[in-house]
């Protein structure tokens, strides 16, 4: 099967089962979540559709006019790259015509917006391997799914810089131990 830019699919239990240890991953087994694929720089993105993102979220593109009302949209920092086709169980459609029509209208603002989002999610990483140990920059990273695709991205291994940033943090009462991002 063909896949193209801005498919709606949903991944297999494969998927799952190989990145059942990442923790930032969105998965839920009594629930698929749809995806929306797509693909910038060569590389395949799926990013999540959600129905109850957080109006506060910047890494978010929202899908209906009023947030404050539906706050149904594409969570950047729920991410994945997909480094193989077979992950994809199938192509789906959307069950709401409204959220379809603003995907399809909003396609190079919505490609924009993730490029943007991976621009500074390396950013980010690379001035946490720098040393320049921030909470903002810590959560970022620490939050984003697409830590555990760093070989795709070209960058260092992601859980020894940002677990190094985490212990600068609660050793300088930055952060509370209880405030740490699983990762």
């Amino acid at each position: 099967m063909s896949y193209q830019n801005f498919d709606i699919i949903l991944l297999n239990s494969q998927f799952y089962a190989d990145f059942s240890s990442c923790a930032q991953v969105m998965n839920k087994q009594a629930r698929p979540y749809l995806m929306v694929l797509i693909n910038i720089h060569n590389l395949d993105f799926a990013v999540p559709l959600r129905s109850h993102c957080n109006p506060k979220l910047k890494q978010v593109v929202y899908l209906t006019k009023n947030i404050a009302q539906d706050n149904r949209g594409l969570d950047f920092s729920k991410t994945i790259i997909l480094n193989s086709y077979s992950y994809i169980k199938c192509k789906t459609k959307l069950p709401d015509h409204v959220q379809k029509t603003a995907i399809i209208d909003f396609k190079d603002k919505i490609t924009a917006k993730l490029d943007r989002y991976v621009h500074l999610y390396k950013h980010k990483f690379y001035n946490l391997e720098a040393g320049k140990y921030t909470r903002e920059m810590y959560f970022f990273c620490a939050q984003s799914s697409l830590q555990y695709f760093h070989q795709e991205l070209g960058l260092p291994d992601a859980p020894s810089v940002i677990r190094d940033c985490e212990l600068y943090l609660i050793q300088n009462s930055i952060i509370l131990p209880e405030k740490v991002i699983i990762i």
